[in-house]
């Protein structure tokens, strides 16, 4: 809410926490989803027995076989989805929320389709998938300026960095935060399709916006 400049009421901040209360469980059970196969190996290579991961519990608590486990995990994770743009109808028309709880609320569910996204293209969870030159050089401006501060410095260094590869690369001075996005993200295939899938409401079809 600081980074956003939102001031919402403390009654109203416990509402909004119960009303999102789908919304945290969907963003838990898409990253378990995700990061099963990679928290699998970590787990098998330090000796543990057990993973601290949805798919594990079920696996192990209610003698599912993987294949169901990640099949029930993902079904589950959007019935979650479709429970909370349900909610998120019903708050446009309350009138005990003030307009920052109801922005707030309405932007977390740019969360669920953007974690999504970037769960599918990350080499976190998919090694064979590299970062693009605007990308990268990003990332080594963030890393650098974030050991002297946690103000903007990390920012304004990550734009400036992007700004300098985009003239480089294409001719071009990148003097808006549009252009710099558009470098960093120009090589990502489309994610539509896959964000559908682990999204929409089951039997409608429909994903999250």
């Amino acid at each position: 809410m600081f980074g956003m400049g939102l001031d919402i009421p403390d009654d109203q901040q416990q509402t909004c926490l119960e009303l999102a209360r789908p919304f945290w469980l969907q963003i838990a059970l898409a990253n378990d989803y995700h990061s099963w196969e990679r928290e699998h190996e970590a787990a098998k290579a330090h000796g543990h027995t057990s993973v601290t991961n949805a798919i594990w519990v079920l696996m192990n608590k209610h003698s599912m076989t993987y294949e169901e486990a990640n099949a029930v995990c993902g079904e589950r994770a959007n019935q979650y989805a479709a429970e909370y743009l349900h909610i998120l109808e019903t708050v446009r028309h309350r009138d005990d929320l003030c307009p920052d709880a109801k922005y707030l609320l309405d932007l977390l569910k740019f969360g669920i389709s953007g974690n999504i996204a970037w769960s599918m293209q990350c080499p976190r969870y998919h090694p064979a998938r590299e970062l693009n030159l605007v990308q990268l050089e990003m990332s080594k401006a963030v890393w650098a300026d974030e050991s002297t501060s946690w103000g903007h410095g990390p920012k304004i260094a990550a734009a400036k960095a992007a700004q300098r590869l985009f003239a480089s690369t294409s001719g071009v001075v990148a003097d808006s935060a549009t252009q710099q996005i558009g470098a960093a993200v120009r090589d990502v295939p489309s994610l539509m399709a896959g964000v559908r899938t682990l999204c929409s409401a089951p039997g409608t079809g429909e994903g999250c916006d």
